[in-house]
């Protein structure tokens, strides 16, 4: 069903916040939080980077050659101290620019790093603050919403023939009422048997309705075939039954009040340390005398994946492996074929463009046609021969340099052919990283589901926008800078080797002719990253009207009509995977691309009203997510900083600066290899250096000693405060008056998730011949 308000009416788009949404789970409500949040720093992060793409608009690097906007507004356009260098001219009030602001390309370079280490300073400081701000709103949105999860516990490690829900319900009930328990067993193969002849008994049911219909002999034929398979999997169930004894592995135990739930985990709340001291002795119970039981808040009723609860342990570790391995090997075929668009597009024209016409022939030459033509034959290869020539070609006959075109149309048929393929290949580009991504997130959630075997559905959505982040960052933001550098340089090692000969990019630092062929690239790529996922999304609004109207009087079901009006499913584990996309490509070249930072308040902008307007219009209302997403993807942002920095400091240590003579000769001291010190003694990258070196410092003290020391402070200063407790009805109370939100049970038949599953079971139940007394055993939670 879709998210309605009481049931009834819609939502109003524009009135309905994050409040309003966090009843559909703390998840939700903090996933919104966390986009508007976003795009209140990153608006002030751009307000702040107009200033830098405003001093870099005034260099000189890039003077003469025809560039995109977004180029002439990197510090690529600093340069290294071009000649003219030493005027740039920032704004003027007269045309001599006698009467402005104009500074030399050194004093340039100096001010834009402590811009850039200012920008950081504020997005730590978000950081910081968006932490403190996230433990509040989970409070705050458990506070308004009343869910089962605020009564229920999580108890692990129970014996495996803990099967009786009475014995469990005596054990807990020293903490107070229990209303209810639900005991998972280990048969999640007869669970996903019996989902996958769920979804075969719908086949077969749009099948008897198409027969009823149309009453072809074909249909007679495939409705026998479905039945055949029906009747086989039945046989499969009955024969697993009949062979597994199922076995206890969680238990979700669910307190009639609030206060019983948060003694039973204070009581189970103890460490290693603690049992290692022998401290946690006298504090709990052990079940049946000898069986210490692990027991954490529960997750939401419709938060848990029952087939997958038996998978636990080294197990889970192993399954996590062989999926990290497999999408690496993604990666790799990913690699590869970037590596094959550019190996294509590198034999049509040379890399830098440009600044090679700056060396070539001279397009007023007389024998300047002969001197082009020869490029083909002056390379070690035809490939670099033909680049060579067609960038020549480029100098003779383009708009911006020789301008031979209209002249030279015979000799200039061979650029405008080459015009025409590249111009195909740069949206070609684009298009494969899109086209990978979407692959990449199909089979990274097949993995997560199939492979994976995450107990939660927050769980699966995490490790699902863990991996979608890190491949579209890779192929997005990293794989078109790791196929352009020339890692021979860098790595003589690699010189003569297979990886050596796949790693002879063009560039050996973020010099000039970069900017102009991946900077280029990146802002191109980024901005489509910025609006395409929020788009797709919002684009399931009219999708939706458009199924609904072509489909709703050709469905043959009930049934499929009722999924024809829920909507599509919402994954919040896709859109944290672009979130975190868009945010690690900013983080990691708006050192030297400050427009980037625009990019972000696009994509927070549009995501927040696209993926609102599609929850409470076309989506089928999500499950109840915890807070697992949202607090990964604020620890995640720590690692986007320090990355950023660092890059930060290889950005600014090309350009031109003035030299710390005095920290070049302690470096000397310290480092044989001149390769980083010669970087570091440059001002602008020392301190952006710095400044990596006391976040690094901060982050340790922050996750170590930090928040004790000022939690002791605040409670030095405004005295210790009695916590105030939600004061939440009793359990029984809440469900009677319908106050809880989302499912008010554990019991997996209530589960909308496995509803067609166990609908199909009572009709195997029926269908078979003997009458099998222990089959609510198979699946019974033993809730009551």
């Amino acid at each position: 069903r879709q998210v309605r308000k009481y049931g009834q009416q819609h939502y109003p788009l524009w009135k309905t916040g994050s409040a309003e949404l966090g009843q559909l789970g703390v998840g939700m409500g903090l996933y919104f939080e966390y986009l508007k949040y976003m795009l209140r720093y990153f608006g002030v992060m751009s307000a702040m980077a107009v200033p830098s793409m405003a001093l870099c608009n005034a260099g000189i690097a890039f003077k003469t050659f025809n560039v995109d906007f977004s180029i002439r507004w990197s510090l690529g356009n600093i340069g290294l101290g071009w000649p003219g260098s030493e005027r740039l001219e920032v704004f003027c009030l007269d045309s001599q620019c006698e009467q402005g602001f104009t500074l030399n390309s050194r004093q340039a370079s100096f001010i834009l790093a402590c811009a850039d280490c200012l920008i950081m300073l504020v997005f730590i400081f978000a950081t910081w603050r968006l932490k403190i701000f996230q433990e509040r709103a989970i409070i705050a949105i458990d506070e308004d919403t009343i869910t089962a999860s605020d009564y229920s516990i999580l108890v692990e490690g129970i014996p495996s023939d803990a099967k009786d829900a009475d014995e469990i319900r005596a054990f807990f009930s020293r903490y107070g009422e229990v209303a209810d328990v639900a005991i998972g067993l280990n048969n999640g193969r007869l669970i996903s048997m019996f989902q996958k002849r769920g979804k075969l008994e719908i086949k077969v049911e749009e099948q008897v309705a198409r027969l009823k219909l149309y009453k072809l002999q074909a249909l007679q034929q495939q409705l026998k075939k479905m039945k055949k398979q029906q009747h086989k999997l039945d046989n499969k169930i009955a024969a697993l039954r009949n062979k597994t004894d199922s076995k206890a592995v969680v238990a979700y135990v669910t307190f009639n009040e609030e206060s019983g739930q948060e003694e039973c985990l204070e009581s189970y709340n103890f460490n290693l340390f603690t049992q290692l001291m022998g401290r946690h002795k006298g504090k709990v119970r052990t079940f049946r005398g000898r069986y210490h039981l692990r027991v954490s808040q529960a997750p939401e009723p419709s938060n848990v994946l029952w087939e997958n609860l038996q998978h636990r342990g080294l197990e889970t570790f192993f399954r996590a492996s062989i999926a990290n391995l497999i999408t690496s090997l993604l990666l790799f075929v990913s690699f590869t074929i970037v590596i094959s668009v550019k190996a294509v597009q590198e034999s049509l024209q040379v890399d830098g463009g440009a600044l090679v016409c700056n060396t070539g022939p001279d397009p007023e030459a007389y024998d300047v046609q002969e001197q082009i033509v020869w490029a083909k034959y002056s390379q070690s290869t035809s490939a670099r021969g033909t680049a060579l020539y067609q960038t020549y070609l480029e100098c003779y006959c383009g708009p911006d340099f020789g301008k031979k075109l209209e002249k030279e149309r015979d000799f200039c048929n061979d650029y405008v052919t080459n015009q025409q393929t590249l111009s195909a290949l740069a949206i070609g580009s684009v298009g494969v990283v899109l086209a990978i991504n979407q692959l990449l997130q199909l089979v990274l959630k097949i993995l997560a589901g199939t492979l994976e075997k995450p107990h939660t559905i927050s769980a699966w959505e995490k490790g699902i926008a863990s991996r979608i982040f890190v491949a579209q960052w890779i192929n997005t933001g990293l794989l078109i800078t790791i196929v352009n550098a020339d890692w021979n340089y860098h790595l003589p090692i690699l010189k003569g080797t297979v990886v050596g000969s796949a790693f002879t990019g063009t560039f050996k630092d973020f010099e000039e002719g970069w900017y102009q062929t991946v900077g280029t690239a990146l802002v191109r790529q980024s901005a489509t990253a910025a609006l395409s996922p929020n788009i797709a999304v919002l684009a399931q609004w009219p999708l939706m009207f458009v199924k609904q109207w072509v489909f709703k009087n050709r469905e043959l079901t009930q049934r499929k009509l009722n999924t024809l009006f829920e909507g599509a499913e919402y994954l919040l584990s896709k859109r944290y995977g672009a979130l975190l996309n868009i945010l690690f490509v900013i983080l990691t070249y708006s050192s030297s691309l400050p427009l980037l930072y625009i990019f972000g308040v696009l994509f927070f902008s549009s995501a927040y009203w696209c993926d609102k307007i599609a929850i409470l219009r076309a989506m089928k209302q999500p499950a109840h997510y915890d807070e697992k997403l949202a607090v990964f993807c604020t620890l995640m942002m720590s690692v986007g900083i320090f990355i950023h920095l660092a890059f930060g400091v290889w950005f600014f240590a090309y350009v031109d600066g003035d030299v710390l003579n005095t920290v070049q000769w302690l470096l000397d001291l310290v480092f044989q290899s001149r390769f980083f010190t010669k970087r570091l003694v440059k001002q602008p990258a020392f301190i952006v250096f710095m400044t990596l070196l006391a976040f690094i410092v901060f982050e340790i003290l922050g996750r170590t000693v930090g928040p004790t020391l000022i939690k002791q402070l605040v409670a030095a200063i405004r005295g210790t405060t009695e916590e105030v407790k939600e004061g939440n009805p009793s359990f029984f109370e809440a469900q009677e008056n319908q106050e809880i939100a989302g499912l008010d049970s554990y019991n997996i038949r209530k589960n909308p998730r496995y509803r067609d599953a166990f609908q199909s079971e009572i009709q195997t139940e029926a269908a078979e011949s003997d009458d099998d007394s222990d089959d609510d055993d198979d699946f019974d939670d033993d809730s009551d």
